[in-house]
């Protein structure tokens, strides 16, 4: 006895498979297939029974309609079809079909027996009174008991078939190509009806024999994949252009480029980008939804260039956004120059993850917040007011922040882009600020001025001889490049040369230190300290205090002997300073020791390149059980640098070197209080130790 079940069947597929070539061109619109959660894009042909399971009865009503109008529309045409349905001569009470569909096949003789008999499907078709609806429920009744396998054979796969299979099983992309892709969707359509993703269609070819139709698609597939492996080898601009012409016409395409910033400027106003094409903001918006909805039908855009940007960036974070777009280029993703904004503006628009970016400081972090600009300011530029040039290191100090290899990196993007900062060795981290004070220039000026050309290493010990500067000194790459990079000076070699805009020496020096320069002029350019002080205390009449100041502090003057001065940068030789004085045996690391007044004990090094390279000393054998223990170690101006360790060693002072920038034959004292276990370090040259020798 016939069902009263009719059409569509709970449970099987809305369109049976003798009709789905039939309506594989026939989409759903929009509304619909976001009611029913389906990809936009679904044709009626891929209405299977997989996807119809996940309809609800109201979906399954709504879409089942639309295929019955679409069919009975259709229905001339298949006149002539002869698949062959009811393969397997069905029993026609399993079929359950109510009573019209079942009288027109009983009238046509089709039902014999209790069973159907195998009949081409045009003769299906042309049964008197069968209409479409009730054909749909005859194929749907069938397909549930006899699913259709089309061009599917039990045999063993051909070579070709085998060697495709192969090559999508290879590809790492085999689940991210779907049907719903913008651009590969369709290619993918037409290799297979029933294939969801690329990885599908691999499991469908697996029950293929060696038929010509199957060498075909075998072959057809090779090309797909071809196709999908160049994808990943475009520019990040020519991805997303693509993606954009096939949502849109071509000629609105550069307008929704430009909106988007998908040619790697950031993302333009509606406006602009409507004057672009010569059409209204309303129509961009417009064309711009048109692609948001291209991407919405899809479970995900195939993107890999984007993909690959987006990774890159995030394992450059955190950085400024200069420092990723040249990450973007480094690894030839972009042509050119591509914002982050417009990276952003992509990841957006394709359903990806965003980067942590601030657009007003133009920083890419790692998740974690940004710090504030105006501590880092305040403190870089006082640092740089102080030494003339400082380290991100002393920054990062200066701020309390944990040394570590982000912030570190943070900290000169920032540096960079938002304190104006000039590199002067970036691999070490100096830099220089330009308008601030600058007490390192100075005396620079100074220096250059009186001398007209000098040596680096000359220079250098100059400029730390101001009592300001605490023995502080710039490694001479990055005093050169501070040189040059003021504009005001030329670099030849080791030699710093002074350029045309310099001014005269008696433009840039006191009184007291011209007097200085015009008796050494006259009567050096090396003297005995006696000699010197008779002529500028007795004769001209500078304060002896005064004089000795100067003597000890003045970036001008060098002591080239023990009681032999001269004016730095002076070409001298050894000759003339030997018949001044006798030189002095300097090769010992441990110059001396002793105690000072207030109880302290003091020891002074002249810094060899191997105490540079290791940052370790040695305790003078007399004093070293004595003085063993651990110290607070300080700078000369309070400032705490870390811990100081002696034991059989002298261990701690590798930041001092680096942050102070000392090198080998620097001068170095160690003041220790053994009662508060504090320590203080001096940085300078010969007259530091002189000033301990004799008590000061």
């Amino acid at each position: 006895m016939a069902s009263s079940r009719m059409y569509p069947r709970p449970g099987a597929a809305l369109v049976p498979h003798p009709l789905r070539a039939l309506l594989a061109d026939v989409p759903l619109t929009y509304g619909r297939a976001r009611k029913a959660g389906l990809p936009y894009g679904t044709t009626l042909g891929e209405l299977n029974a997989a996807r119809c399971a996940t309809l609800d009865d109201d979906a399954r009503a709504d879409i089942a309609q639309l295929v019955v109008r679409t069919v009975q529309g259709r229905m001339g045409g298949l006149a002539s079809e002869s698949t062959t349905v009811f393969q397997s001569a069905p029993r026609a009470a399993d079929l359950q079909l109510s009573a019209r569909p079942y009288n027109c096949l009983v009238n046509a003789g089709i039902v014999r027996r209790g069973a159907l008999r195998p009949t081409p499907l045009g003769d299906v078709i042309g049964i008197p009174y069968l209409g479409a609806q009730s054909l749909l429920e005859v194929l749907c009744a069938a397909e549930s008991l006899e699913p259709v396998q089309s061009a599917v054979s039990s045999s063993a796969p051909s070579a070709a078939v085998a060697a495709a299979i192969k090559l999508l099983a290879d590809c790492a992309w085999k689940d991210e190509v779907t049907v719903g892709d913008p651009r590969l969707g369709k290619d993918l359509l037409r290799l297979s009806r029933a294939a969801h993703t690329a990885g599908d269609l691999e499991t469908q070819m697996q029950k293929m024999g060696p038929m010509a139709s199957n060498e075909r698609l075998a072959e057809a597939v090779t090309g797909f994949v071809g196709r999908v492996d160049a994808l990943g080898e475009l520019s990040l601009t020519e991805e997303l252009t693509q993606l954009v012409a096939s949502a849109v016409h071509a000629q609105s395409v550069p307008g929704v480029v430009a909106r988007l910033g998908f040619d790697g400027h950031p993302p333009v106003t509606l406006q602009a980008a409507g004057d672009l094409l010569g059409i209204t903001r309303e129509r961009i918006r417009q064309l711009c939804r048109q692609l948001t909805k291209k991407v919405d039908s899809a479970d995900r855009v195939y993107a890999p260039t984007l993909d690959r940007a987006l990774a890159a960036a995030r394992a450059r974070a955190p950085a400024a956004a200069t420092a990723i777009e040249a990450v973007l280029a480094d690894a030839g993703l972009v042509n050119g120059r591509f914002s982050v904004e417009s990276l952003n503006a992509a990841a957006a628009s394709f359903k990806r993850e965003p980067l942590p970016f601030n657009p007003k400081l133009r920083m890419v972090s790692d998740g974690s917040p940004l710090p504030d600009i105006p501590p880092i300011r305040t403190a870089a530029r006082r640092l740089v007011e102080h030494w003339g040039v400082t380290t991100v290191d002393e920054v990062v100090q200066r701020l309390g922040f944990t040394p570590s290899e982000g912030n570190i990196e943070l900290l000169r993007s920032i540096l960079e882009l938002h304190c104006d900062a000039r590199w002067l060795d970036r691999e070490r981290h100096w830099f220089w600020i330009r308008g601030t004070r600058n007490r390192l220039l100075n005396a620079i000026v100074k220096i250059v001025s009186v001398a007209g050309s000098i040596e680096i290493g000359d220079l250098r010990d100059g400029v730390g001889r101001h009592h300001r500067m605490k023995g502080f000194r710039p490694p001479r790459a990055v005093l050169a490049a501070l040189c040059a990079d003021t504009g005001s000076y030329r670099i030849e070699g080791d030699q710093v040369l002074g350029g045309p805009d310099l001014p005269d020496w008696t433009d840039t020096l006191g009184a007291n230190e011209a007097l200085l320069v015009d008796v050494l002029f006259e009567h050096g350019p090396v003297m005995r300290r006696t000699d010197l002080e008779e002529i500028v205390v007795s004769q001209r009449g500078i304060p002896r205090n005064s004089f000795y100041i100067y003597l000890t502090y003045s970036p001008i003057l060098r002591r080239f002997a023990p009681g032999v001065y001269g004016l730095r940068g002076s070409a001298v030789s050894a000759a003339q300073v030997q018949a001044l004085v006798p030189p002095r045996d300097r090769s010992q690391v441990l110059r001396d020791h002793g105690w000072r007044r207030d109880g302290t004990v003091w020891c002074a090094y002249r810094i060899s390149k191997a105490a540079e390279i290791s940052g370790v000393l040695s305790p003078p054998g007399a004093l070293r059980e004595a003085i063993q223990g651990r110290y607070v170690l300080r700078t000369e101006d309070g400032e705490t640098v870390g811990t100081l360790v002696v034991e059989d060693r002298v261990w701690g002072l590798s930041s001092v070197y680096r942050r102070r920038g000392i090198e080998a034959g620097d001068y170095v004292v160690l003041a220790l209080d053994l009662g508060s276990q504090e320590a203080v370090v001096y940085v300078g040259d010969e007259d530091l130790l002189l000033r301990f020798q004799q008590g000061d």
